[in-house]
């Protein structure tokens, strides 16, 4: 993959000082391509920048292909811009219309419930997943279904119906392989819930098999180690290294809605142990998250 991701790269690179003289069409695949490449390496600023030159380019109808909508909106949404997103995602399920496959539409699906999620948009998020799942369990694909199934399962945490919640994440477990990520993000998603349930011994017992199955993954080991200093926010240590390595880490990686769930705990351990300081800090660091969510950043 790496070797034709630099074979795509060098291509782009070589065709891009004869622009000037291209075509609309030709101008348009170009922006399109480079996209998706940013997309591919993981460069999403890029590729928003990208695909709106190629959506805004004169004539043709170029702003009305469906693929370079999802693509944007992708961007959009691994950018933690969830309101952006879903205005891209929507314009993307129209123009795809009836020509949909079974994999477009359950990406479409996918993406589109996780930021009405996010955007606590959770009834219009069930109906979506809903229907994802009738397709997903007529779809001969387990990882489709695994994913439904964990988003089903956080669109109902974040309604909170814990034992719906937990429910689906259980039943998701039986289609995710141990080493894709979605699979450790519905073991995070499990002991969220727990926790939520005020399950304590049982929470105890997951970390030690948490710290285990993360160990190779730095994303996930730092998010696992995070959450059990959740459970110790009492403790200074516990509430200094959620706000000074958790949250900071979260938001350079555009996990908002993430770093949303840390604030939350923090404002409530400071309001109980009277730091109002603090509390305050926290409460105006959650106002920018929530603006970047809704409004997104700078001129993207």
């Amino acid at each position: 993959m790496n070797a034709n991701l630099q074979s795509i790269a060098k291509a782009l690179n070589e065709a891009e000082p004869l622009l000037d003289e291209a075509s609309e069409e030709i101008k348009h695949h170009f922006y399109c391509n480079k996209g998706l490449l940013c997309i591919y390496e993981g460069d999403n600023e890029k590729a928003v920048v990208n695909y709106k030159i190629a959506i805004n380019m004169v004539g043709e109808n170029y702003d009305k292909e469906p693929a370079a909508h999802y693509n944007l909106a992708l961007a959009y949404s691994r950018m933690g811009m969830a309101v952006r997103a879903i205005s891209h995602i929507l314009d993307a399920y129209n123009l795809f219309n009836h020509c949909r496959t079974n994999s477009i539409a359950l990406h479409i699906d996918s993406t589109l419930a996780v930021n009405y999620i996010r955007t606590n948009q959770i009834e219009l998020a069930l109906k979506v997943l809903k229907k994802a799942l009738d397709r997903a369990n007529g779809f001969d694909d387990k990882t489709f279904l695994g994913m439904t199934l964990h988003n089903l399962g956080a669109a109902y945490y974040q309604k909170k119906d814990y034992t719906k919640a937990l429910g689906y994440f259980e039943e998701a477990f039986t289609h995710l392989e141990k080493s894709d990520d979605l699979y450790l993000e519905n073991y995070w998603a499990k002991i969220c819930t727990l926790m939520a349930m005020k399950n304590r011994s049982l929470c105890n017992s997951l970390f030690v098999k948490a710290k285990k199955v993360a160990s190779k993954n730095e994303h996930y080991a730092l998010l696992f180690n995070s959450l059990f200093h959740m459970m110790t926010l009492k403790e200074l240590h516990s509430v200094e290294f959620i706000e000074t390595i958790t949250l900071p880490y979260l938001i350079s990686n555009y996990q908002y809605s993430r770093a949303l769930y840390f604030c939350n705990a923090l404002i409530e351990a400071h309001t109980k142990s009277s730091r109002s300081k603090r509390s305050l800090e926290i409460k105006s660091l959650k106002a920018d998250i929530l603006e970047k969510i809704i409004f997104g950043g700078g001129e993207l």
